[in-house]
C-alpha cells in the first residue's frame, strides 16, 4: 500500500506540473502518453490487490465455516440432538460427524447423523464413518469458489455421545487431525484447521 501511495504522489506532482506548464502551451502526446501510463499502472496495482484480499476472504470464511461445522456436528452429539434414522425420529447411535466428500471443484463437506454401519442392522451398530444408504445427511456445503480442501478426502470425523468422543476414519487418534485448505490461485496462502484428541477445533 505504501508503494501505491508514492506512485500516487509521484503522479500527482508530475500532473501539477504538466498542467501548470500546459496552460501556457497545451498538453504534449509524450505527457498524454506518461499520463496514460500512470494511471494504467496504478490501476493494474489496486485491481491485483483488489483481487488478492477478496481470494484471502473467501479462504477465511471457508476454513471458518467448516471449523463451525465440526463444532455443531460435536455439539449436536453433546446434546443427542433427534435427527432421523431409516425416516423414524431418534438419536443417531454413532452420534453426529462431517464428511469431507469431494475430490474435485466444488469442494464440498456435509453433516452427517451417525446411525448405522451402511448393513442396516437391527438394533443398529454405528462405525464413525458416513454411510450413505444408512446416515441422516443434516447439511451438505459447498467450500467457495477458488479454495481447495488439501487434506485427504472422502473422510469422516465423529463425534459420539454422551461425552462427544472423537473419531476420526473410525478410530480414536493418538494425535491431533488437521484439515488444510488453500487460495487456488496462490497456494502460499492456507488455512488449516486442527482437532485435538479430546475435540477441540482450532484455525490458523
Amino acid at each position: 500500500m505504501v508503494y501505491i501511495f508514492s506512485i500516487i504522489l509521484t503522479m500527482k506532482k508530475y500532473l501539477n506540473k504538466i498542467t501548470k506548464v500546459s496552460s501556457e502551451r497545451g498538453f504534449t502526446i509524450l505527457e498524454l502518453t506518461v499520463s496514460m501510463l500512470i494511471i494504467g499502472v496504478i490501476s493494474a496495482i489496486v485491481f491485483a490487490n483488489y483481487n488478492a484480499g477478496r481470494r484471502q476472504e473467501a479462504l477465511n470464511r471457508s476454513a471458518q465455516r467448516l471449523a463451525v461445522a465440526i463444532r455443531q456436528a460435536q455439539n449436536y452429539a453433546l446434546f443427542s440432538r433427534v435427527g432421523k434414522c431409516k425416516g423414524v425420529p431418534a438419536a443417531p447411535s454413532g452420534g453426529y460427524g462431517v464428511y469431507i466428500t469431494s475430490s474435485i471443484s466444488p469442494f464440498k463437506y456435509m453433516i452427517f447423523g451417525d446411525c448405522d454401519n451402511g448393513l442396516v442392522n437391527n438394533p443398529p451398530i454405528a462405525n464413525h464413518m458416513y454411510d450413505s444408504s444408512t446416515d441422516d445427511v443434516i447439511s451438505t456445503i459447498n467450500v467457495e469458489s477458488g479454495v481447495q480442501i488439501l487434506s485427504a478426502l472422502n473422510i469422516s470425523l465423529a463425534f459420539e455421545p454422551p461425552i462427544g468422543k472423537f473419531y476420526y476414519q473410525n478410530v480414536v487418534p493418538a494425535t491431533s487431525q488437521a484439515i488444510t485448505l488453500q487460495d487456488a490461485a496462490d497456494v502460499t496462502k492456507q488455512k488449516t484447521i486442527t482437532i485435538s484428541v479430546n475435540g477441540s477445533v482450532s484455525v490458523q
